[in-house]
């Protein structure tokens, strides 16, 4: 296990597949929302505390999860300050319930990736996102977004219309969390984080 300080907000954990089964950490159990991920990873935050001084305990914790090649996974712990938790968490309450889930689209260059992000910016877009490039020098583009499906109180999708789909005018999907596989294999990241934000501004 790797323990990597990015900056005072900002944690990574790198774990093997062995270092995801001794923690009783598994890929399934990654899939569910922020706060039970936090609280698996509750032993380890008190580790990264006392080995790297981040404070996992103030301010509202962003979780972002990708498995590696190995069998194991890179999780980033991003701290937000108190006014920001307290603007999500009221936001939170206005709306149905959530359930968010990971879409990955294809491009087959920098222009079409670009036109989607600025499009997504100007229809309100807020949720993660990330930028991914070919290592083989291939002009494709791979752009990761993160979308919140409402539910009802059973937990089962309600039909909507997601703002992730307005990707689909210039991309193809290629699939979900499942491609996030391929991504850290095959690719490189040119903005590993508010990729539409930084994009679309521009």
């Amino acid at each position: 296990m790797e323990l990597i300080l990015i900056s005072e907000s900002k944690l990574k954990i790198m774990l093997t597949a062995d270092d995801m089964e001794s923690n009783g950490i598994s890929e399934e159990l990654l899939t569910y929302g922020e706060k039970d991920v936090r609280r698996l990873f509750e032993g380890i935050l008190e580790q990264a505390k006392i080995k790297t001084g981040f404070d996992s305990s103030t301010g509202r914790l962003i979780i972002q999860v990708y498995p590696s090649r190995d069998g194991g996974c890179e999780v980033y712990f991003t701290r937000k300050n108190d006014i920001e938790r307290y603007s999500a968490q009221k936001d939170k309450a206005a709306v149905q319930r959530k359930k968010k889930e990971y879409c990955v689209y294809l491009f087959d260059g920098i222009s079409d990736a670009v036109a989607v992000c600025t499009l997504l910016r100007r229809s309100g877009y807020t949720n993660e996102s990330a930028l991914y490039r070919d290592r083989n020098g291939e002009s494709r583009y791979y752009l990761v977004l993160q979308e919140e499906i409402p539910t009802n109180e059973r937990g089962k999708k309600r039909k909507s219309i997601a703002k992730s789909d307005l990707a689909a005018e210039y991309g193809v999907r290629i699939g979900g969390r499942d491609a996030m596989l391929y991504i850290s294999e095959r690719t490189e990241p040119l903005l590993a984080e508010n990729a539409v934000e930084a994009i679309g501004k521009k």
